[in-house]
C-alpha cells in the first residue's frame, strides 16, 4: 500500500483474511470490498535510534472488520521490545535517530488515540481503511517466487476473487523524478491529504479535493482558489501560481504549529522532501493568479 508520511517512521504492513473468503474489486479509487474478519496491520518503527543505535518498534495499529463495520485497536510496544499492550488512549514518545543521510533527527512521536484514528479513517462518521485501493496496490513487487503485480498476486493467493480490470488508473510514485512534477504532487497530496479533504470526510468543509481522480481539475488542487481560512493575511490563495509567500498550502506543510500544520495528525516535524517538491511545483505554475 502506498505509505503515508509519519515523521520518517518505517512501516511494515500486513493483511490477514479468514480462510475461504476474499475481497472483491469495487473501483480503482475505492478500498477493496473486504470480508468480515479482515485485519489490516501496520507497525511503526525507527532504525538507528540513539544512543544505542538500535531498531525501536513504537506501535502496531490494527483496523479490523466485524459484522460489516471497521474497528480500531492499537498496541504500544514496551521498552524491552518484547510485548505490545492494547492502548486506545494515545501517548507521546521522545525519539532521537540517525536518518538515511546520516543526520541526527529528533521528535516527540504521537501515538494516536482511538478518536484521532477516526479523524482520518472515517467516511460519513463511519470508520474505514485508507490505503488498500487498486490505484495504490497496482504495482510490481518482489516476492520469493519472483517479481509480480501485487493485485495479481493477491488474486492468485485467493485474497481477491472476481475480475480485476486490465487497466487501472494508478497513482504514480511521488519520489520518481521521471514522472511529471504535477503528477508527483497529485500523488503526494492523494496519499497524505485526500482521506480528509473529500466529501463526508474530516475536512469536507474546506475547498480542496485531493483525491488522485479529482486533481486533474486545477481548482481541486487549490490553484488560484481563495482559502476559506488564511493562516496569515498574505495568503491570498491556497496555491498562488509562481508565488510561494502567497500560498497557504505551502505555509501549512512547512509548519509544525498544531493550529496551522497540514496534515493535522501524523507528523510533528516538517517533511523536507515534500516541501521541496511543493516549492518546485508552485514555482513552475503559470500564469500568476489575479
Amino acid at each position: 500500500v502506498t505509505p503515508l508520511f509519519s515523521d520518517y517512521a518505517h512501516k511494515h504492513r500486513f493483511v490477514w483474511m479468514p480462510d475461504s473468503v476474499s475481497a472483491t474489486y469495487a473501483s480503482d479509487s475505492e478500498i477493496l470490498n473486504f470480508p468480515d474478519g479482515t485485519v489490516l496491520i501496520k507497525t511503526f518503527y525507527y532504525d538507528h535510534v540513539q544512543p544505542q543505535d538500535e531498531t525501536q518498534i513504537i506501535e502496531t495499529r490494527l483496523i479490523y472488520k466485524v459484522a460489516g463495520s471497521w474497528e480500531f485497536a492499537n498496541y504500544v510496544w514496551n521498552d524491552a521490545q518484547t510485548e505490545a499492550t492494547l492502548d486506545l488512549v494515545g501517548d507521546y514518545v521522545d525519539l532521537s535517530w540517525i536518518d538515511d543521510n546520516d543526520n541526527q533527527r529528533s521528535t516527540t512521536y504521537r501515538i494516536p488515540s482511538d478518536a484521532e484514528c477516526k479523524n482520518c479513517h472515517k467516511n460519513n462518521d463511519l470508520a474505514i481503511p485508507i490505503g488498500p485501493k487498486p490505484q495504490n496496490l497496482n504495482k510490481d513487487l518482489s516476492y520469493e517466487d519472483g517479481i509480480m503485480n501485487q493485485l495479481q498476486k493477491w488474486h492468485d493467493l485467493g485474497m481477491i476473487s472476481g475480475s480485476i480490470p486490465n487497466s487501472i488508473e494508478t497513482v504514480v510514485d511521488w519520489t520518481n523524478g521521471s514522472e511529471s512534477l504535477q503528477d508527483r504532487v497529485r500523488a503526494y497530496l492523494d496519499m497524505n491529504c485526500s482521506h480528509c479533504h473529500a466529501d463526508q470526510k474530516h475536512c469536507d468543509y474546506r475547498a480542496p479535493r485531493f483525491a488522485w481522480i479529482e486533481t486533474t481539475d486545477p481548482a481541486n488542487l487549490g490553484i488560484c482558489i481563495e482559502p476559506d481560512e488564511t493562516p496569515l493575511p498574505q495568503h491570498t490563495h491556497i496555491i498562488s501560481s509562481g508565488n510561494i509567500p502567497r500560498s497557504a498550502l505551502y505555509y501549512r506543510i512547512n509548519s509544525t504549529d498544531e493550529t496551522v500544520r497540514m496534515p493535522l495528525l501524523g507528523r510533528t516535524i516538517v517533511h523536507e522532501e515534500a516541501v521541496q517538491l511543493i516549492e518546485q511545483w508552485i514555482n513552475s505554475l503559470d500564469p500568476p493568479c489575479n
